[in-house]
């Protein structure tokens, strides 16, 4: 720990004991025996998940969770094929008990898309957790204005094999049709970008 009187250790595992001692040393690097040792349990948040389905078109409807939700992290897609134009799934407004959801046309349509599609959304309270079967799952969000080149985001801890993917962007800070891409994915991390229609400049607002 160096000349300090306390130390912040990163990267602990959720739902993992750890056990803890001190030894002390002097200028002359005489050290001490260890201390009492301590057990810290790290605890695991509270784990909370919903999943359902909503019917919607290009008007933006308000989904109501079944219960409520302190931080929680919204996911939808991919949308249904009813009507045949090319279309992306856009959220807006999450708090604790909902979010607005959309279809959204790519830029040289009409931004009128009259047919009624369906999408699936899975909502989870942000937070790392491990299952009592050893499946772990994490659920958090980013910002990011990556357009055509992509940055990497790391997990908050890593996993035992690589995990499956699934994300959605849940702002509008631009108005422009936009999804998600992803890549190089690991155990520790994944890189993202955002991308826009074919003949765009593919540069976007900054996104969560």
């Amino acid at each position: 720990m160096g000349n300090q009187p306390q130390y912040t250790f990163v990267g602990l595992e959720t739902g993992v004991t750890y056990r803890i001692a001190l030894t002390a040393y002097d200028v002359y690097h005489n050290e001490s025996d260890f201390s009492e040792e301590i057990q810290i349990l790290i605890p695991q948040p509270d784990f909370k998940m919903e999943i359902g389905e909503v019917s919607l078109n290009h008007e933006w409807v308000r989904v109501d969770f079944q219960q409520p939700f302190v931080d929680p992290v919204v996911v939808a897609n991919p949308l249904s094929c009813i009507g045949g134009d090319p279309t992306t799934a856009r959220i807006r407004n999450v708090d604790g008990n909902g979010f607005e959801i959309r279809v959204q046309e790519w830029d040289y349509l009409n931004e009128l898309h009259n047919k009624v599609e369906s999408v699936s959304y899975l909502v989870m309270e942000r937070g790392s957790y491990i299952l009592d079967d050893g499946t772990r799952l994490e659920a958090n969000s980013f910002a990011t204005d990556d357009t055509g080149t992509f940055g990497t985001v790391s997990f908050d801890q890593p996993f035992q094999q690589v995990p499956v993917i699934t994300t959605s962007i849940i702002t509008e800070n631009g108005s422009s049709a936009v999804t998600g891409r992803l890549q190089a994915i690991s155990t520790e991390s994944f890189q993202y970008c955002m991308q826009e229609q074919e003949n765009s400049g593919q540069e976007h607002a900054v996104e969560t």
